[in-house]
């Protein structure tokens, strides 16, 4: 059943149905499946455990390994994703802050301007 969520990409569906094989037993597959949808749900820190139990009950395993190298570099991607996700962010807040902070000075010139030329023109009708 999880071969088939896996295929129709449902892996959290994929990953219950891998768990309730592993509450009896370690499974080799069910693990190699599960570890498959924890990479598919972007849980690489989950996918990658998951690869290692497959390697220590098959070492041979050439699947767990290549998948265990593959979780390893998206790990590594999308934390680079998220970092320049992260440095746009404060970037146009900074940015914001800026403009924010030049317009209050501006509106607060405006002001002063407004009222010392309602004074001048106070004083000159007395």
């Amino acid at each position: 059943m999880a071969a088939v969520h896996l295929r129709m990409k449902n892996y959290s569906k994929a990953r219950d149905a891998c768990d309730m094989v592993l509450e009896d037993d370690k499974n080799a597959k069910a693990l190699y499946r599960r570890g498959k949808a924890h990479f598919g749900l972007f849980e690489f820190d989950s996918a990658e455990k998951d690869f290692q139990e497959v390697l220590k009950l098959e070492p041979a395993n050439k699947s767990a390994h290549t998948q265990l190298m593959e979780c390893a570099n998206q790990k590594k991607a999308h934390t680079e994703k998220e970092k320049r996700v992260f440095q746009s962010m404060f970037a146009e807040n900074e940015v914001t802050v800026e403009n924010d902070s030049e317009e209050s000075t501006k509106t607060v010139e405006q002001e002063v301007d407004v009222a010392a030329k309602s004074e001048e023109e106070q004083n000159m009708r007395m």
